[in-house]
């Protein structure tokens, strides 16, 4: 957050209607899951974030791409494997992508998914805890994780410096993150303020509409060259 620079982008899948309008996830996903293509769609966004990857690299890009995982792709053998054999298929180092998923599933699912995250991280995939904050996680379990991120979660930064809870949320996450090694990320940044406060508790990683709004990747690469 100091000085710009771009340390990793977020792939957001969007749905381009007939009209040329882009809808956000909650408008296509409970019908692709009722239509039986969930997983399909997963895979294909993990795919497309591979072709990133190469494409951003062909331009003298190389940073990580972040992925939303569920606990849903997390079981399915069929999604893991794909996973496992991206890497070779598309000639990109795991390291180039960040599977990110909620501490509420984490935590709801530690026993179901914290031996295949391992073996994901193995292989050389970064990994990310995504809303932190917002579950009940026990200190135990978080010092456990198989992850290397914590991204704390928009809602305290929305309020930072205006409630007491939210500042002792993230100074809290803060502690944490120094104590135990994880970097830790502030989602939702959207203000110079919020920006500032941040950093005076020491967090200097930030995502937010301050830096950039989701955009194609024809206009991430064009961005990526003028704010670098």
């Amino acid at each position: 957050m100091c000085h710009q620079q771009v340390g990793n982008f977020e792939a957001l899948a969007r749905w381009t209607d007939s009209e040329g309008k882009m809808n956000p996830p909650d408008q296509f996903i409970g019908l692709a899951e009722q239509a039986g293509i969930i997983e399909l769609l997963d895979i294909q966004i993990v795919e497309l974030a591979f072709a990133a990857i190469i494409r951003l690299q062909q331009e003298g890009i190389n940073v990580p791409v972040a992925i939303n995982v569920s606990i849903r792709d997390l079981a399915s053998k069929h999604y893991v494997e794909q996973l496992k054999q991206f890497p070779q298929k598309f000639d990109v180092s795991p390291t180039f992508i960040e599977l990110e998923i909620t501490e509420t599933e984490a935590m709801k699912h530690y026993d179901q998914f914290i031996k295949v995250l391992s073996e994901l991280k193995n292989l050389g995939y970064r990994v990310a805890i995504d809303d932190f904050g917002t579950g009940y996680s026990s200190l135990a379990h978080i010092t456990e994780l198989p992850a290397e991120v914590l991204k704390i979660d928009g809602s305290f930064v929305r309020n930072i410096g205006k409630t007491n809870s939210a500042n002792h949320v993230i100074e809290m996450i803060m502690r944490l993150g120094n104590r135990f090694n994880f970097e830790v990320v502030a989602e939702g940044v959207e203000t110079e303020e919020q920006k500032q406060l941040l950093r005076e508790m020491g967090c200097h990683i930030g995502q937010g509409y301050l830096f950039a709004r989701p955009m194609p990747l024809d206009d991430v690469i064009k961005w990526s060259k003028t704010n670098t």
